[in-house]
C-alpha cells in the first residue's frame, strides 16, 4: 500500500468500517487513575455487560498506580462517574481488565483476531482524546473520538516480555491518534481487532495490543490453557465467579 492510500484510508474510510465503529462508541469509558498526586487518563470499552458487574478492558499503563480507578460514561442525565476495581493487570502486554458496579447496559464488543487478511483494509481507533491533559467535565463528557486508518502489520512481535506462555503481538496502523486514547478499541468490520496502546513521536502510527494477545491473557487469568479452545464467553462469565 502507497503513502497516497494510506490517506485515503485516514480521510476516506470505508463507509460500512466507519458506521460500525460509530455504533460501538456507546459501549467505550473514560478510565481515570488517581494516585492522590498525580491523575492519568485514558479509555476503556465494554467486553461484558453485568450483571453483577461489567467488565472493561484498558491498557496496564491506564491503571498503573491502582489507587483510586474509576470510569466515566456519558448519560441521559449527563457524566456519571463509577468506581472500578482493577481484577487483573498484565505489564508485559500492557492488558488490564476492570470490573464496574452499577455501568449502564451498554453494548458487549466482540473481540476478534486479526488476520492476514485485514492487512490494507480500513480500521478505526476509538478513543477520548485529551492531549493537554485537561480534566474538566467537558473534556470527558464528548463522545470518544474516531480515527481511520489501515492495518499494516498484523502481528508483530514487542520486546516487551510476555507473560508465560502468552504470544506478545502488536499492530501497527496508520491511524493517528493522541493522548488520552490508550485502552481503546481498534474495530474494523469484524470486530475489535486490537486495543490503542502507544503511538509514534510524529502521531501518525498507531500501535495496538493484539485481540489475539487479550483473548490469550484473559484465558490465562482464568487458568485455561492460553491456546485452548474454550469459547471466549465462558471465559468471560468465569470472571463474574472470580470478581
Amino acid at each position: 500500500m502507497t503513502e497516497a492510500q494510506d490517506d485515503v484510508m485516514k480521510y476516506a474510510p470505508d463507509h460500512s468500517t466507519f458506521l460500525e465503529s460509530m455504533d460501538c462508541r456507546n459501549s467505550l469509558v473514560t478510565v481515570i487513575d488517581d494516585n492522590g498526586n498525580k491523575r492519568g487518563i485514558g479509555t476503556g470499552f465494554v467486553i461484558y455487560d453485568g450483571p453483577p458487574r461489567s467488565l472493561v478492558l484498558t491498557c496496564q499503563h491506564v491503571v498503573e498506580w491502582g489507587v483510586h480507578v474509576a470510569v466515566r460514561k456519558a448519560t441521559a442525565e449527563g457524566v456519571e462517574e463509577y468506581e472500578a476495581e482493577v481484577v487483573h493487570a498484565d505489564i508485559g502486554t500492557d492488558v488490564a481488565l476492570l470490573a464496574v458496579q452499577g455501568l449502564p447496559p451498554s453494548l458487549a464488543l466482540a473481540l476478534v483476531p486479526p488476520s492476514q487478511e485485514d492487512v490494507g483494509r480500513c480500521a478505526v481507533s476509538l478513543g477520548f482524546c485529551n492531549p493537554l491533559e485537561l480534566f474538566e467535565p467537558s473534556a470527558l463528557a464528548r463522545l470518544p473520538a474516531p480515527s481511520p486508518g489501515s492495518l499494516k502489520e498484523p502481528g508483530f512481535k514487542t520486546a516487551r516480555k510476555s507473560s508465560a506462555g502468552v504470544q506478545n503481538t502488536s499492530l501497527i496502523l496508520t491511524c493517528i491518534a493522541m493522548e488520552g486514547m490508550s485502552g481503546g478499541p481498534v474495530v474494523n468490520k469484524r470486530g475489535v481487532i486490537g486495543m490503542n496502546k502507544s503511538i509514534s513521536l510524529d502521531g501518525q502510527t498507531l500501535y495496538a495490543v493484539s485481540t489475539s494477545t487479550i483473548i490469550q491473557m484473559l484465558k490465562k487469568w482464568c487458568g485455561f490453557p492460553v491456546n485452548g479452545n474454550t469459547p471466549l464467553m465462558d471465559v468471560l462469565q468465569h470472571f463474574q465467579g472470580l470478581c
